[in-house]
């Protein structure tokens, strides 16, 4: 028997909830305010907290503040929906609107109870790579939103992990089909067929949302309308740069957030996450040593997870048989930052070193170079082979000048 912890001020409200849940065989439990909650017991035991966004003393939006996260349902006036919608992207597994009707709300606590899950223990099953705050703090929120039943809005920097966050949420959820649109391409009539087949039981991604046509977002609204959508839209540009999207469309997807930080918003993680890949590339245990992972540590990262993983595949491609990572091993680029003074680890090396992306230094220095040295010089200079260079001059279309 799910036990429910009902917190409301109005004692009409309370009373008649109380007996409507009661009524349906759950155990129900009620309080005034906040503070008369704490006085009943752990906020822990419960299945289910409901709480009216306004209350004396302690407001409702307190309860999302709790750690480990409190299942919470969120009842609020029409005038306050904005502010309920807001608090989902802080927690909260569901609002809904007062006055209400009885079904509505059995509905409601129907659907957050078939979705609760310990939390706890999901935590240990998140595969975010480092013990960073930031590392922390995302394992956190996704574990929270992994409750959620309205759309999730992903936000990131390209190459940050957005789809793997994406994936951890369905799985977390137990749904067990994951559906994928890529919103950029121009088939039309494969979200149309996708809209049609999901159920309660899948999850619809949507890559690049900021893409999706406005025929196409009428008929997501009225998807979003007719049924319980389990929807994670990914984007890689800043909410206030949805400007394609309709206002509507917007603030629904935008009703649960969650922002992955780009790897250079969580140095102290790039060893391990390092480490990881090295692993998952090379399928033995690799090392990195110390000027390698000061390099490693010191670039910006652009690309952000994925240009460290391909950075690392590129070394493993030059040496198949490294048993350490070393800073020799990495473009001419980091070998610059990893010889640069100690300056204390909150000192940030020049701007110039940062701004450009391995692949736009690699065109800066065979430009600036190419004409003074041979193919193996510039290969040796940039820690790569000849035939990666010479790759890499067919992928980037940047040719040798012919000699006059």
């Amino acid at each position: 028997m799910s036990h429910l912890l009902i917190i409301e001020d109005e004692q009409i409200t309370r009373e008649s909830l109380c007996k409507l849940l009661q009524r349906q065989g759950y155990q129900v439990s009620a309080a005034a305010s906040l503070k008369a909650a704490a006085e009943l017991g752990e906020l822990s035991q419960y299945d289910l907290i409901i709480s009216d966004l306004r209350l004396p003393g302690e407001p409702g939006s307190d309860l999302l503040q709790y750690r480990p996260a409190l299942p919470v349902l969120i009842m609020t006036s029409y005038a306050s929906l904005r502010s309920a919608v807001e608090l989902m992207r802080h927690g909260a597994i569901d609002y809904i609107s007062k006055p209400f009707e009885q079904s509505d709300m059995l509905a409601a606590v129907s659907r957050a109870l078939s979705h609760r899950r310990v939390l706890s223990p999901k935590i240990t099953q998140l595969k975010i790579i480092g013990d960073s705050a930031a590392a922390q703090q995302l394992r956190a929120d996704i574990t929270s939103l992994s409750e959620a039943t309205k759309p999730i809005l992903i936000c990131g920097e390209s190459g940050c992990g957005k789809s793997l966050a994406a994936r951890l949420l369905h799985k977390l959820s137990g749904a067990q089909q994951l559906l994928r649109f890529n919103c950029a391409s121009d088939d039309d009539a494969q979200l149309e067929t996708l809209l049609s087949h999901v159920d309660a039981q899948s999850s619809l991604l949507l890559d690049h949302v900021g893409e999706l046509k406005t025929g196409l977002q009428e008929q997501l609204l009225r998807s979003l309308d007719r049924q319980q959508l389990r929807l994670i839209a990914l984007t890689d540009r800043p909410v206030e740069a949805l400007s394609d999207l309709s206002p509507a469309l917007l603030f629904r997807l935008g009703a649960r957030r969650l922002t992955i930080p780009a790897l250079r918003e969580r140095r102290e993680d790039i060893a391990a996450i390092g480490h990881f890949l090295l692993r998952q590339l090379s399928g033995r245990e690799l090392t990195i040593s110390a000027d390698a992972l000061r390099a490693l540590s010191l670039y910006r990262w652009p690309g952000n997870i994925r240009e460290l993983r391909n950075l690392l595949e590129q070394c493993l491609a030059a040496d198949p048989e490294m048993e350490q990572l070393e800073c020799e091993q990495l473009p001419i680029q980091l070998r610059e930052l990893a010889s640069l003074p100690d300056q204390g680890s909150d000192a940030a090396p020049p701007e110039p070193l940062l701004s450009l992306s391995l692949e736009e230094y690699f065109c800066q220095f065979v430009r600036a170079n190419q004409a003074s040295m041979s193919e193996t010089e510039l290969a040796k200079a940039l820690g790569i082979s000849r035939k990666s260079l010479w790759e890499r001059r067919q992928k980037l279309n940047l040719k040798r000048p012919e000699s006059p």
